[in-house]
């Protein structure tokens, strides 16, 4: 699955979070320079499709 239409050419941060043995490596997308609102926007389409999502809200104007 790919998700370029989403993110409309904004750059992006992959990182690696370990939560340990029984859940073991997710990769997190960073999408920066996003307004609340259009992170919010976001990731509701992101949750319709069956993805999680948080806004970082120290992150979000």
């Amino acid at each position: 699955m790919t998700f370029s239409g989403l993110f409309g050419g904004r750059e992006l941060s992959i990182i690696k979070a370990d939560l340990g043995a029984q859940k073991g490596i997710y990769h997190r997308v960073v999408v920066e320079s996003m307004s609340k609102q259009e992170a919010a926007d976001l990731c509701r389409e992101l949750k319709q499709i069956g993805q999680g999502c948080m806004v970082n809200a120290s992150q979000a104007d």
